[in-house]
């Protein structure tokens, strides 16, 4: 009762301050008959699609000189932000992600999470809690995450919406960044319903065997501190024989078996399918007791994992593991062995490589929409030129030609 009653009103409180940011928006006719937060974002997201969204980033300029100074920390810092021209203020932005220190870029080309709600508690993004702002790093193409989003969005799968955006940070262009919803409570809520449950991340080797290391997985939210949920679930998992015993009624098999399609397809091995096992999410219902996969990110897609070299363009469906076995991977191994569930895993298989047939006009149109940003972007890892080549080349780095040989091994499959 005590948790219908907080998530009741976290809803209710969402709402009138979605209905507050809505009626002062001045970016889109599409946004005026917005009635609850949930929608109101996810409408800010179709509105941004095939654009690319002015984000400006207002600091003192002593303060931006220390978070860059003092990368490592990943302190918070208040600022105003202004999205699409609409005014966000006293809002938290911090770097965030791996510092690449090797790279002359990575001094100011950070990834950044800007926090809506850090320093005013309700505040939004019509909604949203948490935009993260990626900056591209091993993606030339600037694509790859997107287009994987963009995929799995359009299968029903519970994944992250994502945007172009340009970034000003104290009116210097900072470059064309990918903002990626986070992980969070807005997120839970409009995927779940709620965000009261148990969230866990898997770090590295996070390979759902009972013997896996012991910090495989953090825990995110919720107050399963010691993991006991995720425990029962993996033990649930590893005991399956022959059949599906009980797995149904403690995973959502078919956010599985969604999963594991889409990162076949898309050669995306930075991920349980990978050598690290790791880059994915569990989120356990609390009212159904229903664990559901979804991933952390997907920047790894198109064969861009660092292990890769090309080789996954020529993995079958019926082995979907890169440098791991079945027997490594019991969410594969142990599901695929039930023929229903082979069977659904094969239409989705399906589904995304028919996704796949046009993503080469895909990869087009965004090109059209993003080349000039590129090539006024003043930070950006890669050159105009490395951009051009990743897009249409014919080396192994190339999405479209990635995109195409993956393609022509799973038709001949």
């Amino acid at each position: 009762m005590r948790e219908k009653l907080t998530l009741g009103i976290y809803m209710a409180g969402l709402i009138i301050l979605a209905v507050i940011t809505t009626l002062s928006y001045n970016g889109s006719e599409d946004m005026s008959e917005i009635e609850n937060p949930t929608e109101s974002y996810i409408s800010f997201f179709n509105y941004a699609k095939d654009k690319v969204i002015d984000v400006h980033i207002t600091l003192p300029q002593e303060s931006w000189i220390n978070m860059l100074v003092t990368a490592h920390t990943r302190q918070f810092y208040g600022i105003n932000a202004e999205i699409d021209g609409t005014a966000f203020n006293s809002v938290g932005f911090r770097i965030m992600g791996n510092l690449f220190s090797s790279n002359p870029q990575s001094q100011t080309r950070y990834s950044f999470k800007i926090q809506f709600n850090r320093y005013i508690n309700g505040n939004s993004f019509y909604g949203i809690d948490e935009l993260n702002l990626r900056n591209q790093f091993g993606d030339p193409s600037f694509m790859r995450e997107y287009l994987m989003l963009e995929a799995m969005r359009e299968s029903g799968m519970a994944v992250p919406l994502a945007m172009y955006v340009n970034l000003y940070i104290n009116g210097q262009l900072q470059g064309l960044y990918l903002a990626v919803e986070a992980i969070d409570n807005s997120f839970l809520t409009r995927n779940f319903g709620d965000a009261l449950g148990n969230l866990y991340r898997g770090e590295n080797h996070a390979t759902m065997l009972t013997d896996m290391h012991s910090e495989a997985f953090s825990h995110k939210k919720g107050d399963d501190i010691e993991q006991t949920e995720l425990a029962y679930l993996i033990k649930v998992l590893n005991n399956l024989q022959f059949g599906k015993g009980e797995i149904e009624s403690v995973l959502d098999v078919d956010s599985v078996l969604r999963y594991i399609a889409a990162n076949t397809v898309f050669g995306n091995y930075g991920s349980y399918l990978g050598r690290n096992a790791q880059d994915y999410y569990l989120y356990r219902n609390p009212y159904t007791g229903i664990f559901t996969i979804f991933p952390h990110d997907v920047k790894t897609a198109f064969g861009a994992y660092r292990h890769d070299y090309g080789r996954s363009t020529d993995i079958p469906v019926t082995r979907p593991l890169l440098d791991s076995t079945f027997t490594d991977r019991p969410l594969v191994g142990k599901l695929l062995a039930v023929d229903e569930y082979r069977d659904k895993y094969t239409e989705y298989v399906n589904e995304f490589i028919g996704y796949l047939k046009n993503v080469e006009s895909r990869i087009g149109e965004l090109d059209e929409i993003l080349s000039p940003y590129v090539e006024a972007d003043p930070t950006k890892f890669y050159t105009t030129e490395h951009y051009k080549a990743n897009i249409n080349g014919t080396g192994n780095m190339s999405i479209l030609t990635y995109a195409r040989k993956r393609l022509e091994f799973l038709e001949r499959q």
